[in-house]
Formats: structure tokens, sequence, C-alpha cells
């Protein structure tokens, strides 16, 4: 098992420390001594195979990283999960070449429900009206120690932003 597992090469650690998916997502979060370790800043690029299947990085968050998961991806339950991590300088990602880089390897097999089981979605089916010609509908939201996600749609697909704020039962 790769989580807690820390990869130390040249003086930088990378540490795995958690997982978290749920039928559509993967979330990993690992962290790092770069920090402690370089002087100039450092970025970490990641890449994940999900049963060798290339997963889409949809953002990063601090030092989580979001993924999104094809339906065809994940078979019988089974997730061989792979994650590369480069290190590299922001001023030289033009010329980045990830062949002459050190290169940090997670590998890990797991069953995906395993992954799911910290994951909660709750259905919200809720219409909230934005403006007289714009409605956004919250059809759901997924909930785990290292994200939480709102799906939801708008009547009018005319491109605006939109910042969703709200509070619990308890008025956080």
């Amino acid at each position: 098992d790769s989580v807690g597992k820390t990869i130390t090469k040249n003086g930088i650690s990378i540490t795995l420390d958690e997982i978290a998916a749920d039928k559509e997502n993967l979330w990993v979060a690992i962290s790092d001594n770069i920090n402690a370790s370089k002087e100039k800043e450092t970025i970490l690029l990641t890449e994940v195979e999900i049963n060798g299947k290339a997963a889409q990085l949809d953002g990063t968050y601090g030092q989580v990283c979001h993924y999104r998961v094809e339906d065809t991806t994940i078979k019988d339950n089974t997730a061989d999960i792979k994650m590369k991590v480069w290190l590299f300088d922001p001023t030289e990602m033009d010329t980045a070449d990830t062949e002459n880089t050190d290169e940090y390897i997670f590998e890990l097999s797991s069953n995906w429900e395993e992954l799911e089981k910290n994951t909660i979605n709750v259905n919200v089916n809720k219409k909230i009206k934005i403006s007289p010609n714009q409605n956004l509908t919250i059809s759901k939201m997924s909930l785990n120690d290292l994200a939480s996600t709102i799906y939801g749609n708008l009547d009018n697909k005319e491109y605006e932003d939109y910042y969703l704020i709200g509070t619990d039962d308890k008025g956080n």
C-alpha cells in the first residue's frame, strides 16, 4: 500500500498522504519538503493512471490533486493506480522535459468501493433563482476529507461568474 509512503531523491521527499474517490472523481493528497530543501521556487506536476488509463487532471488545490474518472476506467471494482510526480522550476516550464527529471512513482491496487467509503454523496435537487433570467439547479454534493464538490446547471448557458456562498445548519 502506497498511502503514507515517502519517496526521497536528491534530498527532496514526496509523500502520498491520502486518497479518496467517488464514481466520477479521484482526489490524491501529497506533501513534500521542497520549501525546506530548495532555495528557488519549485512546483509539482502529477500524472495518474487508473487501470492503465490516464485520468484527466481537473485541478490542484493546495496539495490535493483532483482527477476526473471516465465511466469505462473502473472495471470489476478494481483500481490499479499509478501516480507520477515531477518537480519543475516554474520559470522553465516551457522547456520542461520529464525525461530528464527525477520521477517519484507511487503504485497501489485497491477496491474502488474502499476508496469511495469516505465520500458522501448527497442528492440536493434545489433550484436557486440567481437573476430574473437565470436559475441555478444544484443536483448533488460530494464531500470527503479532501474536497467538497457541488454539481449543478444553469438555465441560461451563457458564461457568467457566480460565487456560491452558503451556511450549514449551524450557521457556519
